[in-house]
């Protein structure tokens, strides 16, 4: 699975959480249905982005992106 499928399914999950929130159909159960398929990809998701941000910053810059990641 792509990255961009992952975050596309993350977003999907997010969307999910709304639409049940705002229709006043939110219960528990479907937040950790949608935490179990949205886990996966976190853990694969994170990472690689980390890898990522590695091979695109700057040595000195590293501590700045990690505050920001944090954010």
């Amino acid at each position: 699975m792509t990255g961009t499928s992952r975050g596309s399914l993350a977003a999907l999950g997010t969307i999910e959480v709304l639409v049940l929130y705002r229709a006043n159909a939110l219960i528990a159960w479907y937040l950790c249905v949608i935490n179990a398929l949205a886990g996966p990809m976190n853990t694969v998701q994170q990472p690689a982005s980390e890898v990522a941000y590695t091979l695109i910053v700057p040595k000195e810059h590293y501590q700045r992106v990690s505050g920001l990641q944090s954010l």
